[in-house]
């Protein structure tokens, strides 16, 4: 008699445990490039977010100058500005504010700060300038780091943006603050911090500083 042609139990199993093992095999690597993706999605998002927030502190800073504050701003700040809100810090470090509030010009169409202009002065405008801030916020149960600007005398112009929603800390220094720090440079460092899959915390630290405007005398004003 002739054997029935069809497969043992046997081999059942093995081409069964051999197919399992190809799944588990195919859903690993897929897994993993599920991940590779994320993780590289969630660090970019991070890195954008901090070239973002970097080129609007240094781009909104370095058209501020350092000066006492000026009649008819109604700021009333006893240092010299900007002005950094003390937070932290020590006197081997020097001290530090997580928010800083400066005065800038108002621009015209051709980029041309305005000025005020007598018989005997030329100098820029800065009662009709604009007060900027940055700070740093909670909403909900998120810090965020706020960019908030009004037309000097008009708070009914105020106007905030949140840059982002990843911030852990951020700090500025200048002179006020730092003893070591020569006048007309401000120092600021921020960390953005996102946790992904598996619970693993995506980490991005920036660092920087800026020139303000009267950094090589009062002619770089204008």
């Amino acid at each position: 008699m002739n054997r029935n042609s069809g497969m043992s139990l046997v081999e059942v199993m093995i081409v069964m445990a051999i197919f399992a093992l190809m799944v588990l095999v195919i859903n690993g690597v897929i897994i993993s490039a599920q991940n590779l993706w994320s993780s590289s999605s969630i660090f970019s998002t991070l890195e954008d977010e901090a070239l973002r927030v970097s080129r609007q502190i240094a781009g909104d800073l370095e058209k501020s100058a350092v000066m006492h504050v000026p009649s008819g701003t109604g700021l009333s700040y006893t240092d010299l500005l900007p002005h950094i809100t003390e937070t932290g810090g020590n006197d081997d470090d020097g001290y530090f504010g997580d928010n800083i509030t400066f005065l800038t010009p108002s621009f015209d169409s051709n980029g041309q700060p305005g000025l005020y202009v007598t018989s005997s002065v030329i100098d820029v405008d800065w009662v009709n300038g604009v007060v900027i801030s940055f700070s740093i916020a909670t909403v909900g149960s998120k810090k965020v780091i706020r960019r908030s600007s009004y037309d000097v005398g008009d708070i009914s112009s105020l106007e905030s943006i949140d840059l982002t929603n990843n911030v852990i800390s951020m700090t500025f220094r200048d002179k006020d603050t730092d003893p070591q720090l020569p006048y007309y440079i401000v120092k600021w460092s921020f960390v953005l911090q996102r946790i992904g899959i598996a619970k693993r915390t995506y980490t991005v630290q920036r660092n920087g500083e800026v020139f303000l405007r009267n950094s090589r005398g009062s002619e770089d004003l204008y």
